[in-house]
Protein backbone atom coordinates (compact mmCIF):
# COMPACT_ATOMS: atom_id res chain seq x y z
CA UNK A 1 0.00 0.00 0.00
CA UNK A 2 1.59 3.28 -1.08
CA UNK A 3 0.54 6.75 -0.17
CA UNK A 4 0.90 9.72 -2.48
CA UNK A 5 3.37 12.29 -1.26
CA UNK A 6 2.09 15.84 -1.12
CA UNK A 7 4.31 18.79 -1.92
CA UNK A 8 3.95 22.28 -0.51
CA UNK A 9 3.95 25.38 -2.69
CA UNK A 10 7.47 26.18 -1.42
CA UNK A 11 8.72 22.70 -2.39
CA UNK A 12 7.13 23.07 -5.83
CA UNK A 13 8.97 26.38 -6.25
CA UNK A 14 12.28 24.73 -5.19
CA UNK A 15 11.78 21.99 -7.78
CA UNK A 16 10.97 24.40 -10.62
CA UNK A 17 13.68 26.92 -9.74
CA UNK A 18 16.27 24.22 -9.09
CA UNK A 19 15.79 22.63 -12.51
CA UNK A 20 15.77 26.01 -14.22
CA UNK A 21 19.13 26.70 -12.53
CA UNK A 22 20.51 23.40 -13.84
CA UNK A 23 20.60 21.50 -10.54
CA UNK A 24 20.37 17.70 -10.52
CA UNK A 25 17.30 15.85 -9.29
CA UNK A 26 19.36 14.37 -6.45
CA UNK A 27 20.42 17.79 -5.17
CA UNK A 28 16.88 19.17 -5.35
CA UNK A 29 15.46 16.10 -3.60
CA UNK A 30 18.03 16.37 -0.82
CA UNK A 31 16.95 19.97 -0.14
CA UNK A 32 13.26 19.12 0.18
CA UNK A 33 13.62 15.70 1.83
CA UNK A 34 12.35 13.54 -0.97
CA UNK A 35 13.66 11.38 -3.81
CA UNK A 36 14.81 12.55 -7.21
CA UNK A 37 12.20 10.42 -8.96
CA UNK A 38 9.40 11.89 -6.83
CA UNK A 39 10.57 15.38 -7.77
CA UNK A 40 10.64 14.44 -11.47
CA UNK A 41 7.10 13.11 -11.27
CA UNK A 42 5.93 16.19 -9.39
CA UNK A 43 7.30 18.51 -12.07
CA UNK A 44 5.97 16.61 -15.07
CA UNK A 45 2.78 15.01 -13.78
CA UNK A 46 1.79 17.02 -10.73
CA UNK A 47 2.57 20.47 -12.09
CA UNK A 48 2.25 19.59 -15.78
CA UNK A 49 5.54 21.30 -16.70
CA UNK A 50 8.36 20.20 -18.98
CA UNK A 51 11.85 19.81 -17.58
CA UNK A 52 13.68 23.03 -18.50
CA UNK A 53 17.11 21.39 -18.20
CA UNK A 54 18.08 19.59 -21.38
CA UNK A 55 19.76 16.32 -20.50
CA UNK A 56 21.72 14.19 -22.96
CA UNK A 57 21.32 10.52 -22.18
CA UNK A 58 24.13 8.10 -22.92
CA UNK A 59 27.52 8.76 -24.40
CA UNK A 60 28.08 11.35 -27.04
CA UNK A 61 28.23 9.84 -30.49
CA UNK A 62 30.43 11.13 -33.22
CA UNK A 63 28.56 12.79 -36.04
CA UNK A 64 28.47 10.69 -39.16
CA UNK A 65 29.91 12.13 -42.30
CA UNK A 66 26.97 12.00 -44.68
CA UNK A 67 27.28 12.58 -48.38
CA UNK A 68 26.10 15.91 -49.69
CA UNK A 69 22.73 15.26 -51.42
CA UNK A 70 23.94 17.07 -54.52
CA UNK A 71 27.04 14.87 -54.71
CA UNK A 72 24.98 11.71 -54.14
CA UNK A 73 22.91 12.54 -57.21
CA UNK A 74 26.05 12.89 -59.32
CA UNK A 75 27.16 9.34 -58.48
CA UNK A 76 24.56 7.79 -60.79
CA UNK A 77 21.98 9.04 -63.25
CA UNK A 78 18.32 8.81 -62.27
CA UNK A 79 16.58 5.54 -63.08
CA UNK A 80 13.75 5.59 -65.58
CA UNK A 81 10.15 5.22 -64.42
CA UNK A 82 9.27 1.58 -63.92
CA UNK A 83 12.87 0.36 -63.69
CA UNK A 84 12.75 -3.36 -62.85
CA UNK A 85 14.77 -3.09 -59.62
CA UNK A 86 12.85 -0.17 -58.16
CA UNK A 87 9.45 -1.41 -59.37
CA UNK A 88 10.06 -4.76 -57.67
CA UNK A 89 11.07 -3.03 -54.42
CA UNK A 90 7.96 -0.83 -54.49
CA UNK A 91 5.47 -3.58 -55.32
CA UNK A 92 6.88 -6.48 -53.25
CA UNK A 93 4.13 -7.95 -51.06
CA UNK A 94 1.33 -5.99 -52.74
CA UNK A 95 -1.30 -6.89 -55.32
CA UNK A 96 1.06 -5.62 -58.00
CA UNK A 97 3.83 -8.03 -57.01
CA UNK A 98 5.01 -9.88 -60.13
CA UNK A 99 3.23 -7.58 -62.55
CA UNK A 100 5.17 -5.51 -65.05
CA UNK A 101 5.19 -1.74 -65.00
CA UNK A 102 3.15 -0.19 -67.80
Amino acid sequence: MSSARSFSAEQDRLIVDGRAAGRSWTDIARDIGSTGKACQYRLSRGLGLHDPKVVQVGRRKERRDYDDPDEAQLKRPPLPAGDAATWQAITAGTLLDGRAFR
